[in-house]
């Protein structure tokens, strides 16, 4: 949007009108994303539990108007992230067809199964978030698409591994079922903790500093890890260390360049933000 109105010169009224028409764009195919939730069709051969009922979502409040208090009032939100249906439509594929694309090599590993056998797969997965620092629960959409309102989407989480440690992911996959049966799970490219750089400022405040996590020395792609949807802590915001990136590839650099070698993949690093605004309208209304 910015691109299209502030950089070809036209009128302020014109600016506004291509403001509005990309503005209303996106947001009929996010509207279109999450109506793909509600249940429509079941995935062949799958056997699915019985839908629970979500109600109160924000999208009714809004559109409610006048009697947006009223409803907000009236319904709730799901407590937690196993009270939310996960029926709906998606795409059947074979493991085997999902192990020819790049960075899930070993994907029959991670799912425990065979190249013929099938999995649903979704663009998003919902979640009721849980913030470590208090705030109260709310309801997120997680994406993992390769095309989603014109570009890839695949979002990065916090969630609880099977040590009842906490890691760090990226989405790959959110699967519907796995082998016939209904799973709410995703597919996550594991992250690890890396060592801070000295003096770095970041790290101070807070910011955590990842790496991507591999299964052995000569593995060409990050780790997998299949984790079910309940055991997502919530999404986290993540960025790319800057200092490091501007260092080896030059100041002019972007994750965008297509330096996706298996050198890059582990030299690469990341920051977890620790200042982005989770909840800080919530707790602070007035803010």
């Amino acid at each position: 949007m910015f691109r299209r109105t502030n950089k070809r010169g036209p009128g302020v009224a014109l600016q506004m009108m291509r403001c509005e028409e990309s503005q209303s764009a996106v947001l009929h195919e996010l509207q279109d994303a999450d109506a793909e939730q509600l249940p429509e069709e079941e995935p062949a051969g799958v056997v699915l539990p019985a839908d629970v009922t979500v109600t109160g979502n924000a999208r009714g409040s809004r559109r409610a108007g006048g009697g947006g208090a009223d409803l907000a009032a009236t319904t709730a939100l799901p407590a937690q992230t196993s009270d939310i249906s996960f029926t709906g439509r998606g795409t059947r594929s074979t493991v085997g067809e999902l192990r020819a694309t790049w960075a899930l090599g070993k994907v029959c590993e991670a799912l425990g199964l065979g190249d013929d056998d099938h999995v649903t797969l979704h663009k998003t997965v919902r979640i009721m978030a849980r913030f470590e620092w208090g705030a109260p629960t709310v309801m997120q959409h997680l994406r993992a698409a390769n095309s989603f309102i014109g570009k890839s989407w695949f979002s990065w989480v916090l969630y609880r591994a099977l040590d009842d440690g906490v890691r760090w992911g990226r989405l790959r996959l959110v699967l519907r079922s796995v082998a016939g049966r209904a799973r709410s799970c995703v597919v996550v490219q594991r992250l690890r903790r890396a060592t801070a750089r000295p003096g770095c400022v970041l790290s101070e405040f807070g910011c955590v500093r990842l790496a991507w996590a591999f299964d052995s020395d000569d593995a060409v792609y990050p780790a997998l890890h299949v984790v079910d949807a309940v055991d997502i802590l919530r999404e986290e915001d993540v960025q790319t260390d800057w200092y490091d990136r501007a260092a080896r590839l030059g100041l002019r650099s972007m994750p965008s360049d297509g330096t996706s070698s298996a050198a890059e993949w582990r030299a690469a690093r990341f920051f977890t933000n620790l200042f982005f605004p989770w909840t800080s309208r919530s707790m602070r209304p007035g803010f």
